[in-house]
């Protein structure tokens, strides 16, 4: 079963080496064998995400 990640988890620290692990062994498979079945399909791409530049912590989103 696969584990779902809070938004804090996946945008606020750095990756696990258990999630970096696991990230890399996905780009080791073949797209074929990687199910998306249960992501939506794109219809349509949003308008792009303004961002800010913050002095202190270098170019980010948000």
């Amino acid at each position: 079963m696969l584990k779902q990640y809070s938004e804090e988890e996946l945008f606020r620290r750095p990756l696990s080496e258990t999630q970096r692990r696991e990230l890399l062994a996905l780009l080791d498979r073949p797209a074929s064998e990687i199910d998306t079945s249960d992501i939506p399909e794109i219809e349509e791409l949003p308008p792009p995400a303004p961002f800010e530049v913050d002095s202190g912590a270098g170019n980010r989103c948000g």
